[in-house]
């Protein structure tokens, strides 16, 4: 949501373009009775008639600046903005000193798009009444339209200035800063503002939303909730707790919300997409799917749906359909980059990789800061051979994020496959340089020096990854694989004791124990057969292993010789 979007929101700051409470009924008689008709219709929706009324009572005093201020603000209302114009200079002919007709006028010409024009206007404004907040106000959202923000904080900070106590200016000013990503400062003013305020929904709806972007997402929780709490009805509150309580990893608070959300706007296609997309991270595809098509109905063309839609198809490798979805984005809007980026990711996962360097140079081209972007098309180069445009954007992934570990390994795994060790070894001791108390890095650093051959101090790498987290399961099988390779058979079969329960890593595991214990029936050296007979049996304790079964009643028979 853009600044424009957040400001017509809140209406309880339109002082200078909405608020007819506040106009003037010093009129004299009867013109006057004329003009508070005009704002009672204006104010019930009925602007034709609002109109018709502000005209008489122009007609009825031809020096009534008034009268045409409030026909500018009905076709404001009605944006025609141009005719607004004509009734705000008509009003300035009357009073040249009127500030409050300059004020709106400048608003009319930013709304159309007259950058000049409009500050010229404004300027005239603040010449005859540099002391209205409310000049400041309406300037400051203007520079806003026109991206001039650093601008329009200053007109914030003289408004602010000129009425300390006013919540609508804090209020404003924090929206801003929240467009800019400056999401602290911008709830330091969301605070301020609600010192000031009877209605603190905004201010707790907004400082929410800015816990949410900096991944605060207890304290977003908390202020959600104030904001739902005093506005029951609205669902923009639940979308937040929503996605909150996603990122918390609470599932069924973070559904519920999502049904208030749904509950409170009839046809919120922005609920169910973002139901869909907390169903789809608890992995629940076919309710995730139901959700985003029951979003699909009430918004066929939104782009954020249709590529969350797609991204469920991926999750459950339905590739053709996740294309579909993904090319009616590009029909919508060819410069998807995350389309483009989502075809990339099927093509890659279907080993086409020539069309998914392709789309991975459409999104590219459109998002050159992606720095992902870099490490996928250098992925692709690598298995289409092109080894040297594969280390150029590895080098540049690097470049962009000096820390980014996996482009340290691909690029380190790449240089030892074309026997360039000497670089390769380079690369990865710069990246556990950046990373030494990083388990993985030391891990990183111990699998290159292996495939280098350089075990010893591969295993003293591994031995430190293990270190930093005792329960790394590959580290353990590194360090058993190295210390079999420098003949320390006992300690690789300590390594693997410490292992020989832990799922998910059993064909390595077997890999490197047969490989171990088969070397000490062949080596004659080997003199601690006991210890190797007792490890047999405790492993066969707990599981029916023929092979080792074998070695052990080898090693019982080498034994009793």
């Amino acid at each position: 949501m853009n600044f424009t979007e957040i400001w017509k929101k809140i209406k309880s700051a339109d002082k200078l373009v909405n608020d007819y409470k506040n106009l003037s009924h010093t009129i004299e008689m009867p013109s006057s009775a004329y003009v508070n008709w005009g704002v009672y219709m204006a104010n019930k929706g009925e602007f034709a008639q609002a109109v018709e009324k502000f005209n008489t009572a122009a007609m009825m005093v031809q020096q009534n600046p008034k009268a045409y201020i409030n026909l500018g603000i009905v076709c404001m209302q009605q944006k025609n903005y141009p005719e607004a114009v004509k009734n705000f200079r008509k009003a300035v002919k009357l009073d040249r000193y009127n500030s409050k007709a300059y004020a709106l006028w400048g608003t009319c010409l930013a709304e159309i798009g007259e950058e000049k024009e409009s500050a010229a206007v404004y300027e005239l404004a603040k010449k005859y009444d540099p002391r209205n907040p409310e000049i400041y106000i309406n300037w400051a959202i203007s520079l806003a339209k026109f991206e001039k923000k650093a601008e329009a904080e200053e007109k914030f900070k003289t408004a602010s200035l000129l009425d300390p106590a006013n919540p609508v200016i804090p209020l404003l000013w924090g929206v801003l800063l929240m467009e800019q990503k400056k999401y602290q400062e911008a709830i330091e003013k969301f605070t301020h503002s609600a010192l000031f305020s009877s209605d603190k929904y905004d201010t707790a709806y907004y400082t929410a939303l800015c816990c949410l972007k900096m991944k605060k997402f207890e304290k977003a929780v908390k202020f959600s909730r104030i904001a739902a709490e005093l506005r029951p009805e609205s669902s923009e509150p639940y979308l937040i707790l929503g996605e909150a309580y996603m990122h918390l990893g609470n599932s069924g608070l973070s559904f519920n919300a999502y049904k208030n959300a749904a509950k409170n706007t009839k046809n919120n296609p922005a609920a169910y997409t973002g139901w869909g997309i907390a169903l789809q991270k608890f992995q629940k595809f076919d309710e995730a799917g139901e959700k985003f098509f029951t979003a699909l109905e009430m918004s066929p063309n939104d782009e954020l749906l249709l590529t969350s839609l797609s991204v469920n198809f991926i999750m459950q490798k339905e590739y053709t359909e996740a294309e579909k979805y993904l090319h009616k984005v590009l029909d919508i809007n060819p410069k998807n980059a995350q389309a483009y980026y989502n075809l990339a990711l099927i093509n890659s996962e279907n080993r086409n990789y020539e069309g998914a360097l392709r789309f991975y140079q459409h999104a590219f081209a459109l998002s050159p800061k992606n720095y992902s972007l870099y490490f996928n098309i250098a992925d692709c180069y690598y298995h289409l051979g092109n080894f040297e445009e594969a280390k150029k954007f590895y080098n540049k992934c690097i470049e962009y994020v000096p820390g980014h570990m996996q482009s340290y390994i691909c690029l380190t795994n790449m240089l030892l496959e074309t026997n360039d060790t000497k670089e390769a070894l380079r690369k990865i001791r710069t990246l556990y340089t950046l990373n030494k108390t990083s388990c993985a890095a030391n891990f990183a650093y111990a699998a290159a020096l292996m495939k280098a051959e350089m075990y010893e101090d591969a295993l003293n790498k591994f031995r430190a990854a293990i270190e930093i987290n005792e329960n790394y399961t590959p580290a353990y099988l590194g360090a058993a694989e190295c210390s079999f390779y420098c003949g320390k058979y006992n300690d690789s079969l300590k390594l693997l004791d410490r292992i020989m329960d832990v799922s998910g890593a059993e064909e390595d595991f077997l890999v490197i124990q047969e490989r171990v214990l088969e070397k000490i029936v062949s080596d004659d050296t080997y003199c601690e057969v006991d210890f190797a007979i007792k490890y047999c049996n405790k492993f066969l304790e707990r599981y029916n292993n023929s092979k080792v079964s074998e070695i052990r009643d080898t090693l019982v028979g080498k034994n009793t010789k």
